[in-house]
This record gives structure tokens, C-alpha cells and sequence, in this order.
């Protein structure tokens, strides 16, 4: 493998950890596959298969397995940085990282992420400095 530049590593790492975080979110959270009528959402299972194809081509058969594990497991942050570098290639060739061709899921997750959370804050009551409960 030849030397890569510091700029060609960023980018390298960048997409990985971009599909690596969708990857987790997708995996941890039932609602980014559900649509509004209640089925299943095909671009989201496309990327999740698409991502767990990629890294069995790119990676040795026993490594792919146990990176896969620690993905789902949300620990993908763990692999090693040749990994990190390999997979994020390969993510950037096939395009799918946020400018690729599932940058719909990418945003449909990350909006559907800030609806949960604001329907959470919502629910929670306010509170003003001197402690006191606003409603």
C-alpha cells in the first residue's frame, strides 16, 4: 500500500466515521427503518447490507467478523486505524458517505434524531435560574 497524504487519511477517516455513526444509528434505533406507514424503510436495510458487504470484501474473513460485532456493538471506534483507513476508502469509493448515494437516509436519520430529541426536551419542565419551575 502506498504512503497516503495527511489530507487523503482525513478524508479516509472522515467517511469512515460518518458511515460507521449511520451504521450505529441505524442498527440502535427502530424508527430510521420504519416509515410513515409503518414499513420498512429499503435505502436504510440497502446501507446497513451495503456497509456489512463492503467491509466482508475489504477485510480478512475473521476480521470482517469480528469489525461487524463491534460495529453493532457501537464499538467500531475500536478497530485499528489501518482498518479505519481501508474501510474508509473503500466507503469513499462506493459513495457512501454523506455526499453519496444514500445522503437521503443520512438526513432522514439526523432529522428524525433532532425530532426525538426535541420531543424529549419539550417534555421535560423548565426551569428559571432561581430554580423555580416555569410551565
Amino acid at each position: 500500500m502506498t504512503a497516503l497524504s495527511n489530507k487523503q487519511e482525513r478524508e479516509y477517516l472522515e467517511v469512515f466515521e460518518n458511515v460507521m455513526a449511520l451504521y450505529t444509528a441505524l442498527q440502535e434505533e427502530e424508527y430510521t427503518l420504519r416509515t410513515s406507514r409503518n414499513k420498512v424503510d429499503k435505502d436504510s436495510l440497502d446501507f446497513l447490507y451495503d456497509v456489512q458487504l463492503k467491509t466482508r470484501r475489504a477485510l480478512p474473513s475473521f476480521a470482517s467478523q469480528v469489525f461487524l460485532r463491534m460495529a453493532d456493538a457501537g464499538n467500531y471506534a475500536l478497530a485499528t486505524p489501518e482498518t479505519k483507513l481501508a474501510l474508509g476508502r473503500l466507503f469513499m469509493e462506493f459513495g457512501l458517505g454523506i455526499d453519496g448515494i444514500y445522503r437521503k437516509v443520512y438526513y432522514h436519520t439526523k432529522n428524525e434524531q433532532i425530532r426525538q430529541f426535541l420531543k424529549a426536551s419539550l417534555r421535560e419542565p423548565l426551569e428559571d435560574p432561581s430554580g423555580r419551575c416555569i410551565e
